[in-house]
């Protein structure tokens, strides 16, 4: 199961859509994802934040944004 993830911003200057905060969910089932694997908060920057997971096998990926920037 992968144990982190990456996530990029637009780089176009423009904040617009950008995740503030967040939630992953990983789950063999799309309609019940149980538990997050990650949670928290990105910073407001221009390069790629990894964000590390606690392992999970699934097929299936949910990134939540809670709040946007």
């Amino acid at each position: 199961p992968p144990s982190r993830s990456d996530y990029l911003a637009r780089i176009d200057g423009n904040n617009n859509g950008a995740a503030k905060d967040y939630e992953v969910y990983v789950s063999d089932d799309p309609n019940d994802f149980g538990a997050s694997v990650a949670s928290g908060t990105l910073k407001n920057v221009a390069y790629t934040q990894r964000i590390k997971l606690t392992p999970k096998n699934g097929r299936y990926v949910k990134f939540v944004i809670r709040r946007y920037r």
